[in-house]
């Protein structure tokens, strides 16, 4: 028979069988009956405890004060029959037939999965494991994080099974209450917001269902923004339409198609009135494969041109320049993205000269619209390119608004120097490697010298200035450029999105993604947006927001492997399994694409390593580990990929040996992501792992400190 009752959810409380509270006044000895008892029962070694309430001391010193605590504990924890803590020299276990401990009730009653039986189970749940509790030493910090979290997830599944469960029974007020209290865990579950919006159906009240949708709608926006699941979507218009009492036709995509096909391009219904274009990149004549970079940035500046037109729709820049070299790219875009109109191009550059030739195409006849040729001094490189976006504004009979004249006529820098520049940093930045980032940034540095106040050269300077932080190259965090490309022009979609991802490496969370909401308003078919805003996700724990942002990424830049490589660690956290060995296949596939053409690209084969283990090709993966070391032996960003490869290989020594190398090197910021990276989690519980990680802790609180400072 019980002779305590231990409450754990919402904080600590000991009470005898009597009902008399049990004062433990020490933080730590309350600690350690809580490890006890979420494993009651079982038998935990010293060493372990010792570790977990008391790392930064020595292995003696930390047993010692173990010892002292159990003496402590043990006048609280004994009957007249039998104590209530077991202790060896080696081990200590919590008696579980004498405590009663509200957590190991919980887990039994939801294991049970009967509606009642998890009435009772989320009854219990009166707050967070050990809520209140503030214990400065890291690895019971990362053992509570890492308890409350599987707890909490818990809580959330048997609400979320409460809830389906009472809804197929027409228990309605029970799969609300279920609902409610869902939301106050996870306000953007959306599964739990559609059993409201049922429920309010039920009862009459569409108007409140309704304004669940636009709540929910706007909140996702907001904070993450993403859309509402299609299962939410199509609920709310199936409630829109009973309220209007109209009942919608049965849709038939083929046909709706083959209308459209027919209709002449303005006579589409209103929602597709605005013509859709895509702007191939242009090739390069000069003769020199080194002048590809100048080719591709004419192609995208004529392309954000156009966008700046209300009455155009254009296609997205990564979306075309992924069909670089396409002999067939006009009928492949058009067959694809169902384009109607096509801008080809060719550059020459050569002795301080550029010749231009351009063609807008019907994609579907393939007839020539318009077609030019211009021959300027390379000086007057801007006024070209507005003249190519005005011409093909023309042959398309759109009349400009003044606005989006003046927008057009608006550049970054007048220099056509700096412009260069520019064109050559966003080039190498486009690369792997620490060294091509540090070229980039050469080269931004020589454009800002030429124009200060060139914001396009600011944004890729903060974006490269973070990326060399994060090897250990540069002590610059890349905020101050960013912000100063924001002063210059705070319509840059890029510059936002550098502002979002280095904000979230300073744990400064809320203007994170702030940063990133106004990125995704601004350009949200931008492959940087997408995979920055999916990073900050990811590290914030919102998997499924990442998901839909590292998906985006992926389909925007066919070439891309790194947002795919990335949302397989979604997939993972989430238990999506089969999607998540799609996503692997899938970033595997473009990896060796990849390497195909670049066979020293070491970041490629060391992600690609990580993903071939997954895939059970441990020798393959092996093989690449070694390429990728051998090519770039001193990136720590390629040893930490290499030590991931080898923690998923079960080979703790040789991970641990790259990541005590390579961590201490990298920025201290880069810690979030370690402890979210599902490649690591074969080492958790690794003493060399756990050292790492305090000393990461460390590294990382004195540098959020000087970064407070210098804001004050």
């Amino acid at each position: 028979m019980a002779i305590a009752e231990l409450r754990l959810f919402g904080g600590f409380e000991l009470r005898r069988a009597n009902g008399e509270v049990v004062d433990l006044p020490g933080q730590k000895d309350r600690a350690l009956i809580a490890i006890l008892a979420l494993r009651s029962g079982a038998s935990q070694s010293r060493d372990k405890l010792a570790s977990l309430l008391w790392s930064e001391h020595r292995d003696k010193q930390a047993r010692d004060s173990l010892k002292h605590s159990l003496n402590r504990l043990r006048p609280s924890f004994c009957s007249a029959t039998s104590p209530m803590i077991v202790a060896d020299r080696h081990c200590v276990t919590l008696d579980p037939t004498a405590v009663t401990v509200d957590v190991a009730v919980f887990e039994q009653l939801v294991s049970d999965g009967m509606p009642e039986a998890l009435e009772r189970a989320v009854a219990l749940y009166q707050g967070d494991l050990l809520d209140g509790f503030a214990i400065q030493d890291s690895g019971f910090e990362d053992w509570l994080v890492g308890e409350r979290q599987r707890l909490r997830n818990s809580v959330e599944e048997a609400l979320a099974k409460l809830m389906e469960q009472s809804m197929a029974t027409g228990a309605t007020d029970r799969a609300a209450k279920a609902a409610r209290r869902l939301l106050l865990l996870d306000p953007l579950r959306e599964a739990a917001c559609r059993t409201l919006m049922k429920v309010e159906v039920d009862h009459g009240q569409t108007s409140q269902a309704l304004k669940i949708y636009e709540t929910l709608r706007n909140k996702l926006h907001r904070e993450l923004g993403v859309k509402p699941e299609p299962a939410t979507t199509q609920l709310c218009d199936e409630i829109r339409l009973r309220r209007a009492s109209v009942k919608l036709p049965p849709a038939d995509s083929s046909l709706a198609q083959s209308a459209s096909r027919a209709m002449p391009m303005h006579a589409k219904s209103s929602s597709q009135s605005k013509p859709l274009i895509a702007v191939l990149s242009f090739q390069n004549l000069s003769g020199d494969p080194e002048q590809e970079y100048f080719a591709d940035g004419i192609a995208e500046d004529v392309m954000t041109d156009l966008s700046k037109v209300s009455a155009l729709n254009v296609l997205s820049r990564n979306t075309i320049f992924s069909l670089k070299g396409k002999p067939e790219s006009t009928p492949i875009t058009a067959s694809q993205s169902s384009v109607d109109f096509v801008v080809e191009g060719s550059v020459r550059k050569a002795e301080g000269r550029v010749r231009i030739s351009a063609q807008l195409v019907d994609a579907v006849s393939g007839s020539h619209v318009w077609v030019e040729r211009y021959d300027r001094d390379l000086k007057h490189i801007f006024a070209l390119q507005e003249e190519i976006s005005q011409a093909i504004v023309a042959a398309l009979k759109i009349k400009l608004l003044p606005a989006e004249k003046k927008a057009i006529e608006a550049r970054s820098t007048k220099h056509s120097e700096a412009y260069e520049l520019y064109l050559l940093g966003r080039y190498h930045y486009s690369k792997f490697g620490i060294k091509s980032i540090e070229i980039a940034v050469h080269f931004c540095r020589r454009a800002l010298e030429i124009d200060p106040n060139y914001a396009r050269a600011w944004a890729l300077l903060a974006i490269c200035q973070e990326r060399l932080l994060v090897r250990g190259r540069s002590e610059e965090t890349g905020l101050p450029a960013a912000e100063r490309a924001l002063a210059l022009d705070p319509s840059l979609a890029e510059a936002h999105a550098a502002k979002g991802w280095i904000l979230m490496k300073l744990a400064r969370y809320d203007e994170a993604l702030a940063a990133h909401a106004e990125s995704l308003q601004l350009e949200p078919n931008s492959y940087d947006v997408r995979l920055h805003f999916g990073m900050t996700c990811f590290q914030l724990g919102r998997h499924e927001a990442a998901i839909e942002h590292y998906e985006r990424a992926a389909q925007l830049l066919e070439t891309d492997f790194l947002a795919l490589t990335n949302v397989t660690m979604n997939y993972e956290a989430l238990g999506r399994h089969e999607e998540l060995i799609s996503a692997v296949r899938r970033a595997l596939q473009r990896i060796e694409r990849e390497i195909e053409a670049h066979p020293d690209n070491a970041t490629a084969l060391a992600l690609g390593a990580i993903l071939l283990v997954q895939l059970g090709e441990k020798d393959r993966a092996k093989q690449w580990v070694l390429r990728a070391l051998a090519n770039e032996p001193d990136d720590p960003g390629v040893q930490y990929n290499v030590g991931g490869a080898f923690a998923r290989m079960s080979e703790p020594e040789q991970a641990l040996d790259l990541l005590e190398s390579c961590v201490p090197k990298m920025a201290p910021g880069h810690l979030n992501w370690m402890k979210k990276d599902s490649d690591l989690i074969p080492l958790h519980h690794h003493p060399r792992y756990q050292a790492l990680i305090a000393r990461a802790e460390a590294r990382l609180a004195a540098f959020l400190i000087g970064q407070a400072a210098k804001v004050d």
